[in-house]
């Protein structure tokens, strides 16, 4: 006991010496104790003890929690493969869909440019057309819907001689007919199709305007056939081939006449 005495004693004589040393340094700074107030160590001790309930809140929570169940993660592993693979399918499908959105907008485009075209060239054929079998007439083909030609129809609108325009409705028989042969014959010149059949086209038209039909047709042949059922004199002496067709005993019967 005396022999722990004389060692504090000694420590603190120690102690003593090697303060007076340091407070001879230039540098030298005593420690002083940081003041705490009653305010700041209540602030203190209140979040130590709202970090104390947080871990205890945390250590209930985890100790109620049931252990990992290896075949969930094995299901959830699965589920999420499968989920990989679809959204993989899922980009494939939406680029492939993609692509032919751009082929329908390629053809679409490339539709409108060719009907527009031929549109334009069948037109300026039909007003030739029917000025060469009228001589004084005009004819017009106009789209409904200029921006969307395929959704809506096209008007044709006619003046026939020394008449105003008018809807191809309101004109008398003659007249629908000789408007409807001068479109035949304008998309005869832009696309010619191998054969015509016509069957009695000249019924409402009169001697001559069947004569002028009769001469455009024969015109035509050079590139194509035509059939024609007729009771005209001036279609028949322009035909190449003539046959008559007659009824016998209640038996159709044909006749080649030329």
């Amino acid at each position: 006991m005396e022999q722990n005495k004389k060692d504090r004693m000694r420590s603190l004589r120690t102690d003593e010496a090697l303060l007076t040393l340091a407070r001879e340094e230039d540098n030298f700074v005593v420690f002083e104790e940081p003041q705490q107030t009653l305010e700041a160590v209540e602030q203190i001790e209140a979040s130590m003890g709202d970090i104390l309930k947080r871990i205890a809140k945390l250590e209930e929570k985890n100790s109620n929690s049931q252990p990992v169940n290896k075949q969930d993660i094995a299901e959830w592993q699965q589920q999420q493969t499968k989920y990989l693979n679809e959204t993989k399918k899922h980009e494939a499908l939406t680029n492939q869909k993609n692509n032919l959105c751009k082929i329908r907008s390629e053809l679409g485009r490339e539709r409108l440019e060719t009907f527009t075209e031929g549109f334009e060239q069948i037109q300026g054929y039909l007003r030739e057309t029917f000025r060469m079998l009228t001589s004084e007439g005009d004819a017009n083909l106009e789209l409904e819907d200029s921006h969307d030609p395929f959704t809506e129809g096209v008007l044709f609108n006619v003046r026939p001689p020394g008449k105003s325009w008018c809807t191809i409705r309101a004109l008398s028989g003659g007249e629908k007919t000789l408007a409807s042969l001068a479109l035949i014959f304008a998309i005869h010149q832009y696309d010619p199709a191998p054969i015509y059949v016509m069957d009695e086209i000249d019924a409402a038209l009169d001697y001559r305007n069947v004569k002028i039909i009769a001469n455009y047709i024969t015109r035509c042949t050079k590139s194509a056939q035509f059939m024609i059922v007729s009771h005209r004199r001036p279609l028949f002496e322009s035909a190449n081939c003539l046959f008559g067709v007659y009824k016998f005993d209640d038996v159709t019967q044909v006749s080649a006449m030329a």
